[in-house]
């Protein structure tokens, strides 16, 4: 909240402290010493950050940011990847797989609040870090699973773990911002996720299909190249942690919490970053933050389980509660078609792969293609047997070629969103992505050709592209004390969609392919329905007028 204005016969310099308990309208104690000719007004953080230049600190805060969120994606379609090729080492039924690649958002969903409470209360810097490294431990300790239900626990803690790197980092990268480079920077970090996406299936490519192995009798353990890969995907994290060990934390969490002067040694070393050692703001005396309130202070004064809730209570009472429901089932409708839909992606186009080789140049719909190649295994009283042909050891070439093309397709959706969104505003961008999703959806059904089934089928996962539009307006409609709570809540809808659509998918792939394609059409046309609702949606930023320091 802004202080109030001062007189102009009483000119004072700030000195700075955080609030003591129950104060209320100021976020500064003022002495009356050392009074000068000059008057200094406080700035509000958004000035702030204004007058610190957008530069290196922005790029490495972009680059971590991107990378993180990164981490957190490659974790979770990673392993659309690996459960093909090893659904004979690990005996897996398609029920089994689609059970695996759903299981890593279930953790992310057991998470998610925690995660956002903790970076409303203790740090948005400390949540990522910390739950990051958690994240790799995890996750390399599961590329040595050797049945079903340890790589289920191990999938588990990793969506459990790598979830703090999601929601905080919107919130963060978005506290270092002004309103006007807010979603273009969100919109950078989005280009470095879709950049490490398009390598996924280059090392996919170069891990999985290799033919080495050790074998290891003693213990019944053979350790072969799709082991590394889980390896591989891990690696993120353990970048965003070492990267984050250097950055501080959000000034606007710092800001509200009390501590004006840490915020404003925040301000400055950002401005240092941006323009030299020797560049200062020494004519910052003062900060205050107009969304700033009381809120902290409540929730610390209660048990960690009341404080989750009276963190996420007021996101479902007026005035948030119609945005919030709002996001919740737009975020459920994006990651179903995304998440949910992609862990299918490498077994799909590997069966239509398969298919021109097997008969070139036959015209069949993709459904039927998908029931021609359906696994054939055998159930016995103690095991699952599967026949050596429908073994998958390698995926076809033309798998990983056309799952590098979506991440191109990904990856430039993100270049054009950053380069536009200022430009022609949110809605035109986010409602045009999703009706381009729907026609892809429901015409990858009907072509009976199974290359361009394929590219069909590829090009409806771009709804995810709008994941970044929405997490940017997320910021902008909530206030600090619960905007990650909010991506949290957003984060839980979304992986909530991820897992419930991965595991229906999963049903429905090997005899029931159509129900599935016509059910992802439907909930897209629901999407862009509910997109024309968003509060401010076609609000566009406006520039920044920075307080000036009379003499």
């Amino acid at each position: 909240m802004k202080p109030d204005s001062m007189s102009d016969g009483a000119v004072k310099k700030y000195q700075y402290a955080p609030l003591a308990q129950g104060e209320k309208g100021t976020n500064l104690q003022i002495s009356t010493a050392n009074i000068k000719k000059e008057s200094f007004a406080p700035l509000d953080i958004e000035e702030a950050l204004h007058l610190t230049k957008f530069g290196k600190f922005n790029y490495v805060l972009v680059a971590v940011t991107g990378i993180s969120l990164a981490a957190v994606l490659i974790e979770m379609i990673g392993i659309s990847f690996v459960l093909p090729v090893s659904e004979c080492d690990l005996s897996l039924t398609t029920k089994d797989k689609g059970v695996l690649s759903g299981v890593g958002f279930v953790g992310i969903i057991a998470s998610s609040f925690l995660w956002g409470y903790l970076a409303d209360t203790k740090g948005r810097h400390i949540v990522i870090k910390w739950s990051l490294l958690l994240a790799f431990i995890s996750s390399v300790a599961s590329s040595f699973s050797n049945d079903f239900w340890s790589l289920l626990v191990l999938r588990f803690l990793t969506g459990f773990f790598v979830s703090g790197g999601y929601g905080p980092a919107f919130a963060y990268i978005g506290e270092f911002h002004t309103e006007k480079t807010r979603s273009r920077a969100i919109m950078y970090a989005s280009i470095i996720l879709g950049l490490f996406t398009l390598v996924l299936p280059l090392v996919a490519w170069l891990v999985i299909n290799q033919d080495w192995m050790f074998d290891f009798p003693a213990i019944q353990f053979t350790y072969k190249p799709w082991r590394l890969f889980i390896v591989g995907c891990s690696t993120l994290s353990l970048v965003a942690f070492l990267i984050m060990c250097i950055l501080p934390e959000s000034p606007k969490f710092v800001l509200n919490n009390g501590n004006i002067v840490g915020a404003i040694e925040i301000i400055k070393t950002i401005h240092r970053w941006n323009c030299g050692k020797n560049a200062d703001l020494d004519h910052i005396y003062g900060l205050y933050d107009e969304t700033a309130s009381d809120h902290e202070q409540d929730v610390r004064k209660r048990t960690l389980f009341a404080s989750i809730w009276f963190q996420i209570k007021p996101l479902f009472l007026p005035p948030h509660l119609r945005t919030t429901m709002l996001m919740c089932i737009l975020k459920f409708i994006e990651f179903a078609g995304t998440n949910g839909l992609y862990v299918w992606i490498p077994e799909v186009l590997n069966r239509l792969a398969k298919n021109d080789v097997d008969y070139p140049g036959e015209r069949i719909r993709m459904c039927d293609v998908v029931y021609r190649y359906r696994p054939n295994i055998t159930y016995t009283d103690k095991s699952i047997v599967f026949s050596p042909e429908s073994c998958i050891i390698k995926f076809e070439i033309a798998t990983y070629e056309q799952t590098l093309l979506l991440e191109i397709f990904y990856t430039l959706s993100f270049v054009i969103q950053a380069l536009l969104i200022n430009r022609v505003g949110k809605f035109p961008l986010l409602f045009g992505i999703t009706v381009i999703a729907t026609i892809t959806s429901i015409s990858a059904m009907y072509v009976e050709v199974p290359k361009l089934s394929a590219y069909f089928y590829m090009l409806q996962i771009l709804i995810g592209t709008t994941d970044s539009i929405l997490n940017a307006v997320i910021v902008e409609l909530y206030p600090t004390n619960v905007r990650a709570t909010a991506m949290a809540i957003g984060s839980v809808s979304g992986r909530l969609g991820s897992v419930v659509f991965a595991y229906v998918v999963g049903l429905l792939l090997d005899y029931h392919c159509s129900e599935a394609v016509v059910m992802t059409f439907v909930l897209y046309i629901l999407c862009a329905f509910l997109e024309i609702f968003i509060p401010n949606i076609h609000k566009r930023p406006k520039k920044k007028t920075v307080s000036t320091v009379s003499e």
